[in-house]
């Protein structure tokens, strides 16, 4: 039980798989939490393939009482936990006056209120000072309207990491991250940046480079990062030259 373990929702594939992947390759113990039991199996082979170690929790992260039971019998097993990476979350896309309002609930209820419900019990169960991060997004890039419901969710995500960083200063250290568009978003995970920007015009963050930034984050003695915005190329191009 010496290894340093991670908990990961939203590990079946995108930047929760590229995150579980970049964690176990360094000798953490990678819990891998999420509904998609082949997504999580295919996470867990990439883990080993390096060397890595997980365990699947294959479970909705609405069902919290199923969430909250599972976490601890992961900490019976392996330990407290170090690292908690908290990136479910759906997608709801329509103008806000279009928007089914239960399209909204379901949203909120996993992006939001399982986010809440993971991060208490993990707290519950951490080492000292474990690191948390909360995912939330850039909408600035592409200025495309209709994403209401999506930028309520995680402006919700936000505000309780602030309240949760003041309720526990010196206790845990709360990221949020806050990345625009990612190569997930088409369902791939991409080991290779310089194809994403060549694929994409520069307008995707490679996975694999936003695994590598968070990661650094974990190794720092003297600094802490509580917000991190993180934006591809072409966005930054805009944003400082037009």
């Amino acid at each position: 039980m010496s290894a340093k373990n991670i908990v990961v929702s939203g590990a079946s594939y995108g930047i929760g798989r590229a995150i579980a992947v970049r964690f176990g390759s360094e000798g953490y113990h990678v819990g891998l939490l999420a509904r998609n039991r082949d997504g999580l199996e295919q996470t867990a082979s990439d883990i080993t393939k390096l060397g890595g170690t997980s365990t699947t929790i294959d479970v909705d992260i609405r069902d919290f009482d199923l969430v909250n039971r599972n976490i601890e019998k992961f900490v019976k097993a392996n330990g407290l936990i170090d690292v908690l990476w908290s990136g479910a979350f759906g997608y709801v896309e329509g103008a806000a006056v279009d928007t089914e309002i239960e399209e909204t609930a379901n949203l909120f209820e996993a992006g939001v209120l399982g986010a809440i419900n993971l991060t208490k019990i993990v707290l519950r169960n951490s080492s000292i000072s474990p690191l948390v991060y909360q995912v939330s997004a850039d909408w600035g890039f592409p200025e495309n309207p209709g994403l209401a419901s999506f930028i309520a969710a995680k402006k919700a995500i936000e505000g309780f990491a602030v309240a949760l960083q003041k309720d526990n200063l010196g206790h845990c250290r709360v990221v949020i991250v806050s990345p625009a568009d990612v190569s997930s978003h088409s369902h791939q995970y991409d080991a290779d940046p310089e194809r994403v920007v060549s694929e994409s015009d520069g307008a995707l963050i490679a996975t694999s480079e936003l695994a590598d930034l968070c990661f650094s984050l974990s190794s720092y003695k003297s600094l802490f990062v509580h917000k991190l915005n993180v934006l591809p190329l072409k966005q930054v191009y805009k944003v400082t030259y037009c």
